[in-house]
């Protein structure tokens, strides 16, 4: 799963494309559980706060399917899934 930062990289910026103000608020759910949530500047200085982190879970395994919920300071948001069978495809929806 080492190439999630690479698929959040890549959601963040159809973000971008489509309009959505920073800062972003990203929140990654597994199953019924909050994997991590954190806000999202679009600097680099202070580009990226934490602020949740699931500390019981291993974080190199993540239980597939992802979703992906990201959300804007107006309320405009887009999300994204990662499916088992295709764990380096981000789907946006």
């Amino acid at each position: 799963m080492d190439g999630i930062v690479d698929l959040l990289a890549a959601l963040l910026e159809r973000c971008e494309e489509r309009g959505l103000a920073f800062p972003l608020l990203v929140t990654v759910m597994y199953g019924d559980d909050c994997l991590f949530c954190s806000r999202v500047n679009g600097d680099h200085e202070g580009g990226m706060e934490l602020l949740h982190c699931d500390r019981d879970m291993q974080i190199g395994n993540p239980s597939l399917p992802i979703s992906i919920y990201v959300t804007d300071k107006a309320g405009a948001s887009l999300r994204g899934r990662i499916a088992a069978e295709d764990p380096d495809t981000l789907v946006l929806h």
